[in-house]
């Protein structure tokens, strides 16, 4: 049986979220676990064995998606603390890239403007997979 890399959405919009798994549905070897909000991200990394995160920058509260990147880096557990982190977001202007990249994001996309193809490329940076362009 193939490994299955699992991958973090953490996306509060049912809609991208939709969007997020038909840009996958092609990929056999990954496996998506939604949480909505960044607060519920930080116990699903705990529990789960995630190999990859994708948030948006927006949260509730007083977490967002730069503060779980922030906890992400600082965490204790060193797996936990390695886990790339791709940001999707909304979120556009070259102050969000750099309060992302500062945070600590590995990648950082924009919607509605990602393509498929380079949510894949940005995923295969990271974890190896498998995919076959229709």
């Amino acid at each position: 049986m193939e490994k299955k890399f699992r991958i973090l959405l953490v996306q509060s919009d049912k809609t991208n979220g939709l969007v997020f798994k038909a840009m996958l549905k092609q990929v056999d070897e990954i496996e998506i676990v939604h949480v909505e909000w960044p607060e519920e991200a930080l116990p699903a990394i705990e529990k789960e064995k995630i190999d990859l995160v994708v948030s948006d920058l927006r949260g509730k509260a007083d977490l967002g998606g730069l503060e779980l990147a922030e906890k992400v880096r600082s965490h204790a557990n060193k797996n936990i603390s390695k886990i790339p982190l791709i940001a999707w977001t909304a979120y556009n202007l070259p102050i969000d890239y750099q309060k992302a990249t500062e945070a600590g994001f590995n990648v950082f996309l924009t919607m509605p403007d990602t393509e498929q193809r380079h949510m894949l490329e940005a995923i295969k940076v990271f974890i190896p997979i498998n995919v076959v362009h229709a």
